[in-house]
């Protein structure tokens, strides 16, 4: 296996001259921790991670006439500063013919929680460790993680086509794997009736054969607890 064949590929990027209000939002809607930060020639000048935006997380509105207007001001001071301000950019990388192993050690030694993948001079793909996580739960499963066949590539697209844009497409990172027409879903939920629509979608899909759901529904006491702390 090669970096290719566990990145996640056709990646979310940000524009050098977004603001960090923006990137702060590209990261919470596409719902993923990192993206590359590229110029008008698609050259990527560095990478920002959710680390990079979690300081603005503290800022108070600022004291300024009423507190709407307080807020008005702590948007505009974001709006003021660029992504390319708080960004990486001394970034690491690696070829997308890399085998797996070496991405691994890579992302071990330097501690990396999201490693790029370049093609040539173009960035193609991001790892995660949640994506090698995948590679282990596919395995322990019996998932082969070899390239999709082309059939498996055009029925993965399908599901993920069933998937979303639903009233109950909430899932963080959800992902789907097929291999011989059965489907693996992944993604963290926040019922059983979510969960349930979603494998409903999947297997409602035609060409599959089986549906093999590895999703997590968050307990409501856990969710319970979350808002209680956001709340405090």
């Amino acid at each position: 296996m090669q970096a290719k064949d566990v990145m996640t590929d056709g990646i979310m990027s940000v524009k050098s001259d977004a603001t960090v209000l923006e990137a702060a939002a590209l990261l919470v809607n596409m719902r993923v921790g990192a993206m590359p930060v590229l110029d008008e020639h698609g050259t990527m000048l560095g990478i920002v991670t959710e680390a990079d935006l979690l300081p603005y997380a503290a800022l108070e509105p600022v004291t300024e006439g009423g507190a709407a207007d307080g807020a008005a001001v702590t948007a505009k001071l974001l709006q003021s500063r660029h992504v390319t301000d708080v960004m990486t950019r001394n970034v690491i990388t690696i070829a997308d013919t890399a085998p797996l192993n070496d991405v691994v050690t890579m992302m071990v030694e330097k501690r990396l929680k999201h490693l790029p993948v370049h093609r040539d001079n173009a960035i193609v793909g991001i790892v995660s460790r949640i994506d090698l996580l995948r590679v282990v739960a596919a395995q322990a499963s019996g998932l082969e993680t070899r390239p999709l066949a082309v059939e498996d590539k055009d029925l993965r697209g399908k599901v993920m086509a069933a998937l979303q844009g639903k009233s109950w497409s909430n899932a963080v990172n959800l992902d789907v794997a097929v291999e011989k027409s059965e489907v693996h879903l992944w993604g963290i939920v926040g019922s059983e009736e979510e969960h349930a629509a979603y494998r409903k979608a999947a297997e409602s899909v035609p060409g599959v054969k089986r549906v093999i759901s590895h999703i997590h529904v968050k307990p409501a006491a856990a969710k319970a607890s979350a808002a209680g702390g956001s709340a405090s």
